[in-house]
């Protein structure tokens, strides 16, 4: 998970744990980036692909259409960050047992449906903003509900794609989805910023809600069809009860899994916290809003390729101490701006940082939790991921309403550099535990081959 340090001695020691090392952050293999689009000659996921990325573009444009009108018809931080708190906070609570849901049903049903609810609930709201009869509780109305959609789409969705491409390309298609969601968000915010000047919200929200139609005419047009497995268990609560238990017995797990959840608590509620931000502090309008969130899916999507691009978990860890101390980093200075253009370039580290972290502890996670246990791990990641930034923003939305934005972003950036210092604590024993589970698996593996091939 780290550079194993091959020279002997000192020096390869030094080597281990020198993060101004910046060898080992260029990846290795360059020429892998001719073979990234493999995945798109299986007719089935390619369709799927472009799918997500026109519904994500549309999200993106929900989201900032959204934010400006709360802040407009409120003028309030605290108001905005509620109606984003209950846009996400149900899938805090939905995430593990959806995932239950999604292994019992048929997936492409399930994202049928929640897709198409989506695009109602978007479309209702772009209508009563056009016809004037808008108001905050519908709002927060329309964003929980959108929530508890998403929290049962979410498990669905991320389980789905592996399945339609053969297991040679699922590395690739993996990482051709996480582009292609960090593309929509480099490109949604920036139309939607200019749509809002130019056609109001309400059309923005239903020309949003027009875009779940591609995602929709792709899952009718997807010849694979997941048939689901049967089988007994001890239950949803009972079965997520174990993979906790297994999380904090093991201190790579908990370690990652507890940097995640702090970058994702301090840092992601910026983005979603953005009108606010513009709109106080930099005296910007909704084009500078759809600028600074396209700046940040920019840095986003540099992450996405960059971690593409590599070729293994070598170096991983140091990438994931980097990237928090960067994003945290980059919030800290941006406490003290006044001025778009200096907000304009730290908006792209402080995107990247926020992916190459998720990310980067996405692939250690996975390199070296239990096969029966990846699916609720996953569920804790998605809990982080996706339930924190939520909680997060109601936190510093109010909090704002007492002290000072920049008082609470400086806080903020603070708490990721403090957990990417805390990482690169116990980087060191989380290589050597992680190199022996990997170790153990390899040789129970080749036990295994070697017992079969010799019958």
């Amino acid at each position: 998970m780290d550079e194993d340090g091959k020279g002997g001695g000192a020096g390869g020691l030094r080597r281990k744990y020198n993060l101004l090392d910046w060898s080992v952050y260029v990846p290795k293999n360059i020429g892998a980036l001719k073979t990234m689009v493999r995945s798109l000659r299986h007719r089935d996921f390619s369709l799927y692909i472009l799918g997500i990325l026109v519904v994500n573009i549309g999200v993106w444009i929900q989201q900032v259409a959204t934010g400006w009108l709360v802040f407009r018809i409120t003028d309030s931080l605290a108001q905005l960050s509620t109606a984003v708190f209950l846009s996400q906070i149900p899938i805090l609570f939905i995430e593990p047992f959806a995932g239950v849901l999604s292994d019992r049903f048929n997936r492409r049903r399930i994202m049928i449906v929640t897709q198409s609810a989506l695009m109602l609930l978007i479309l209702s709201l772009g209508i009563m903003t056009l016809a004037d009869v808008v108001s905050i509780g519908a709002i927060y109305a329309v964003s929980f509900l959108s929530g508890v959609l998403l929290g049962f789409d979410a498990p669905a969705r991320l389980a789905f794609y592996s399945k339609l491409v053969p297991q040679e390309d699922i590395a690739n298609a993996i990482a051709l989805n996480a582009v292609a969601l960090n593309m929509s968000r480099f490109i949604g915010p920036a139309i939607g910023g200019i749509l809002i000047g130019i056609v109001g919200e309400g059309w923005c929200l239903v020309i949003a809600a027009s875009a779940f139609a591609a995602i929709l005419r792709t899952l009718f047009a997807i010849h694979f069809d997941y048939v689901p497995e049967r089988k007994a268990g001890r239950g949803a609560i009972g079965e997520f009860a174990d993979g906790v238990k297994y999380m904090l017995s093991s201190m790579p797990l908990r370690t990652l899994l507890g940097v995640l959840t702090v970058v994702c608590f301090f840092s992601f509620p910026f983005a979603m916290l953005l009108p606010a931000f513009v709109g106080d502090s930099l005296g910007g309008n909704s084009e500078t809003l759809g600028n600074m969130m396209s700046l940040v899916g920019c840095g986003s999507l540099c992450a996405g390729l960059y971690l593409t691009s590599r070729k293994s978990t070598v170096g991983m860890g140091r990438v994931t101490t980097v990237a928090a101390v960067c994003v945290g980093a980059g919030l800290v200075c941006l406490s003290f701006v006044h001025s778009i253009p200096v907000a304009y370039c730290l908006c792209p580290i402080i995107g990247f940082g926020m992916i190459a972290t998720s990310a980067s502890t996405n692939v250690m996670i996975q390199s070296i939790v239990d096969e029966s246990m990846r699916g609720r791990l996953m569920s804790l990641y998605g809990m982080a991921f996706f339930g924190m930034p939520p909680l997060g923003s109601l936190l510093q939305g109010y909090l704002a309403e007492i002290v000072p934005w920049s008082y609470v972003i400086f806080t903020t950036g603070l708490a990721c550099v403090a957990a990417g210092c805390v990482h690169e604590y116990f980087r060191p024993t989380i290589r050597e535990q992680a190199r022996e589970i990997i170790s153990k698996r390899n040789a129970v593996s080749h036990e295994l081959a070697t017992g079969v091939n010799g019958k």
